[in-house]
């Protein structure tokens, strides 16, 4: 079982209420994280572009904003459509609070807001969105390992294979042209056995480097095995 720590934890809210605003991030600071403040939907928008957060509390008690178009926006954009949104309500914004949830909205907090509660929320929010980051890298690492070559970084056979099927179809709907250069290092087996297995590493390591540095961006180049290497290159 993986225990995701809820300390120090970057959390945005929108609030223009400085009394609550005061105590949310007060009581945040018990955990050490990052409190930051917004008073405006437009600002806390913004802001959740520019930064990466843990966690959004939102106040759904705005005076003159409707806080849920906030919720719309954040669930709207790739950036931040994961991120946990906590609302803030009075007691009698039952409608208003089920309307979030269709937005999105992960949880909320009824006020007047009781510091424990608040840390508890928060903190299983928080743990909940680090997990999914979590596993989330996990998987593109996963999916980055089965498609590329450890030792250089460029793609490997399994990943040319589907490449080059999708660049053939391409060229087969629309008559575009196709070239590939396929080369190897002559003597390779002679830097391995008078130099040693970490040198012929570098030697590939190096001109990985020197064919990825000198291709067009659409261009792909691949490690076939050994010493063998293919480059892509469309039109």
């Amino acid at each position: 079982v993986i225990q995701m720590s809820a300390a120090a934890a970057n959390v945005l809210g929108l609030d223009d209420n400085a009394v609550d605003a005061a105590k949310i991030s007060k009581t945040l600071a018990l955990d050490n994280d990052n409190v930051t403040l917004e008073t405006t939907v437009e600002a806390t928008h913004e802001r959740a572009l520019e930064q990466a957060f843990d966690l959004i509390i939102v106040n759904l008690n705005l005076r003159s904003e409707d806080a849920l178009r906030l919720c719309s926006q954040l669930r709207s954009m790739d950036q931040t459509r994961q991120i946990p949104i906590l609302l803030v309500v009075e007691e009698d914004q039952v409608d208003r609070l089920a309307k979030g949830f269709d937005l999105g909205v992960n949880d909320y907090l009824v006020k007047p807001i009781d510091q424990n509660e608040l840390l508890a929320r928060a903190r299983t929010q928080i743990r909940r969105w680090r997990y999914h980051v979590r596993l989330r890298k996990t998987y593109e690492r996963s999916i980055e390992m089965a498609l590329t070559d450890s030792l250089t970084g460029l793609y490997n056979r399994r990943y040319l294979t589907a490449h080059l099927d999708g660049q053939i179809g391409r060229v087969e709907r629309g008559g575009k042209s196709l070239s590939l250069i396929m080369f190897d290092i002559d003597f390779f087996k002679h830097v391995n056995d008078t130099h040693g297995h970490a040198v012929g590493d570098a030697v590939l390591q190096e001109l990985a480097h020197r064919v990825s540095s000198n291709l067009r961006s659409f261009d792909t180049v691949a490690r076939m095995g050994g010493e063998e290497f293919v480059i892509v290159m469309p039109d």
